[in-house]
């Protein structure tokens, strides 16, 4: 999947053609995975702080003005270094999700397209950093 998660396609247009009341979250988060989350949020390969990595967290992040079909990032993001006793983890996709634990998933996309940074193999000792306006979200 990339894109619009289908909780976020529902509550769109439930709010905007159906007038039901939708409240935008305050603060969103960045999550890594290790594969695609689906647009159902099922993929359940989110890096886990149980398995994978001690350290790992979601990490806030905001995004500047609307322009032309897409929003980027705007501002950069670290993840937490990889814990000392991590067995190293592949992360090929990014999450945004409406809670920093949990939550609903709103949007994703692969890493390692024209607009996103790349995949990346992190082992104990490494992170994983986003530079301001590297995280793209497109409209179709």
């Amino acid at each position: 999947m990339a894109g619009a998660s289908d909780y976020l396609e529902e509550n769109f247009f439930n709010h905007m053609l159906r007038d039901q009341a939708f409240t935008p979250p305050a603060t969103i988060h960045l999550s890594l995975h290790k594969g695609d989350p689906l647009d159902d949020d099922s993929g359940a390969n989110e890096v886990s702080t149980g398995s994978d990595d001690a350290a790992y967290a979601r990490q806030t992040i905001a995004f500047a003005a609307w322009a032309g079909n897409q929003v980027a990032s705007n501002g950069s993001i670290t993840f937490p270094t990889v814990d000392a006793g991590s067995p190293g983890y592949t992360i090929t996709h990014f999450g945004i999700y409406d809670a920093a634990t949990a939550g609903n998933l709103l949007w994703s996309d692969v890493l390692g397209t024209a607009a996103n940074p790349q995949p990346k193999t992190l082992a104990a000792g490494n992170s994983y950093s986003f530079n301001t306006g590297a995280v793209v979200l497109t409209a179709d």
